[in-house]
């Protein structure tokens, strides 16, 4: 895997992780640490995160075209409002 598409697939899989806690009611660190976050909150976040990669391999390996669009700056997305 070259450097760049490393650094790309880093930045969406942090990306859905933010939106897959919001999801769970989850409050994301503002500054980003993690560590305030229960290990059981972290293992939902995170088992939502494998089953999704898992979804988006599997419709990659049977031909569907695409994949993880990247976040609009400022949210943009279909998920939940925050402040």
């Amino acid at each position: 895997m070259e450097p760049m598409e490393e650094h790309r697939r880093r930045q969406i899989m942090e990306w859905m992780k933010w939106e897959l806690a919001w999801e769970l009611g989850v409050r994301p660190p503002a500054d980003g640490y993690w560590g305030g976050i229960s290990a059981r909150e972290c293992g939902r976040i995170g088992a939502r995160l494998r089953h999704r990669m898992r979804a988006l391999e599997t419709g990659r390996s049977a031909g569907k075209a695409g994949g993880p669009e990247a976040p609009e700056p400022g949210g943009g997305g279909t998920g939940p409002q925050r402040d």
